[in-house]
């Protein structure tokens, strides 16, 4: 018994880890659409002019950049009943999330970590091209390329 309990209490803190990693990671865009793909009213796919379909719509206005105040509430943290009606709320912190997906904490692009922490990865590493390695020919034993094993030649037995 005593061993679950203490199995028990390892594994807490890697399931709070997780449970707020997949919230973190949906807030975050999985795809940032080009200007190319992104719908133009009034426009069709070729850019000629067509008469919109929106008839007398007012287009709701997203903004550039949604901020997020993160804040802890102490009284309910430590577990405190607030009878006196006191703000305890801990202001930590201000999340900004852009439109093309840059994260931003107190001031700090964060982008790179919060996509490595969701296993996404991060569009401005540059990625190295891969070595081509070209095969030289060889004409032993009948083969085009190059042996990867090296081994002794066969002799031929006399009999």
């Amino acid at each position: 018994m005593h061993v679950f309990l203490i199995l028990l209490a390892l594994l807490m803190p890697s399931i709070v880890l997780a449970e707020g990693k997949e919230t973190l990671c949906t807030i975050l865009p999985d795809h940032i659409m080009g200007d190319d793909v992104t719908y133009k009213a009034g426009v069709d796919v070729h850019g000629n002019a067509v008469v919109p379909a929106d008839l007398n719509a007012a287009p709701i206005k997203v903004p550039s950049v949604i901020k997020i105040p993160l804040q802890v509430e102490m009284a309910k943290r430590l577990q405190i009943l607030d009878d006196l009606g006191l703000e305890t709320d801990a202001q930590i912190g201000l999340i900004e999330i852009h439109e093309n997906g840059r994260v931003v904490y107190g001031g700090e692009d964060i982008s790179s970590s919060v996509l490595s922490a969701c296993g996404l990865p991060d569009k401005n590493e540059v990625e190295e091209e891969p070595e081509i390695v070209t095969e030289t020919p060889q004409s032993d034993n009948g083969q085009k390329g190059g042996d990867p094993i090296k081994s002794e030649p066969v002799k031929e037995s006399k009999e």
